[in-house]
C-alpha cells in the first residue's frame, strides 16, 4: 500500500527534529518560529503549494519577502535575517537529504542589511575624564622614557660618581628636546645630594 505524502507542515518538523539533537533548544525554538510564519503566509496565499518540488522563488519567497517587509508593526531588520536565515537552512539540509527543492530559493540579497551603529558620543564629564587620562599616561610614558635615557649611561659606568660628575653624566649626549628635556631637568633637580643616598632612595630601581 503507498504510503500517504508527508506535508509541508510534517516535512519541516521532521528537519526541525533532527537539528534538535545538537542544537541548543532556545535555537530550535527560532527554527520552529520561522518555518511558522512562512508556512502560515504559504498556506493563505497559495493553499495549492502541497510539495517541496512546488515551492518557485517568484511568487512563493519573493512574496513572502515581501510580506515579512510590509508587516505592521514592522519587523526588526534583525527579525527578518533570522526567518530568511533559519529557512534557508532547513531548504538546503533538505535538498541536502535528496528533497527535489528549487536551487538559489533564498538568496544573499534577500537578507536586510545589517546597520551600521555609529560611536556614541561622550558626555562633556566623561570626554574630561578621558582627556586626564590620556595626560597622565602620557606624563608616565615620560617618565619612563627619561628614566630610560638616564639609566644608560648609568649603566655603563657602574662606578661612583660625586653629585657634579652624576649630573654632567646625565645631562651629556642625551637626544631630548621640548618637554623630555625639562623633564630630565627636573629629575636631575630633585636627586638627592649624594649618589649613595640617590641610589639608597630606590629612584635608581627604575634603572
Amino acid at each position: 500500500m503507498r504510503q500517504p505524502t508527508p506535508s509541508l507542515d510534517e516535512i519541516f518538523a521532521a528537519q526541525i527534529e533532527t537539528l534538535a539533537t545538537t542544537l541548543r533548544p532556545a535555537t530550535i525554538r527560532g527554527y520552529r518560529s520561522s518555518v511558522r510564519h512562512f508556512l502560515t503566509y504559504l498556506h493563505a496565499a497559495f493553499p495549492q503549494v502541497r510539495r517541496l518540488a512546488q515551492l518557485c522563488r517568484d511568487p512563493h519567497l519573493c512574496g513572502w519577502l515581501r510580506e515579512l517587509a510590509q508587516r505592521h508593526p514592522p519587523l526588526s531588520g534583525k527579525s527578518r535575517r533570522d526567518y530568511l536565515f533559519d529557512l534557508r537552512r532547513l531548504l538546503e539540509d533538505l535538498a541536502d537529504d535528496g528533497h527535489p527543492i528549487q536551487p538559489g530559493l533564498i538568496r544573499r540579497q534577500d537578507f536586510p542589511p545589517r546597520p551600521s551603529l555609529l560611536p556614541r558620543a561622550l558626555s562633556p564629564e566623561h570626554d574630561q575624564r578621558l582627556q586626564e587620562e590620556l595626560r597622565r599616561c602620557d606624563e608616565l610614558l615620560l617618565i619612563n622614557t627619561v628614566c630610560l635615557k638616564v639609566a644608560a649611561p648609568f649603566r655603563q659606568t657602574k662606578s661612583n660618581l660625586d653629585e657634579p660628575s652624576l649630573k654632567a653624566l646625565i645631562f651629556s649626549d642625551s637626544g631630548l628636546t621640548g618637554p623630555r628635556l625639562a623633564a630630565r631637568h627636573a629629575i636631575a633637580t630633585v636627586l638627592p645630594a649624594t649618589p649613595r643616598a640617590w641610589t639608597d632612595s630606590g629612584f635608581a630601581e627604575c634603572f
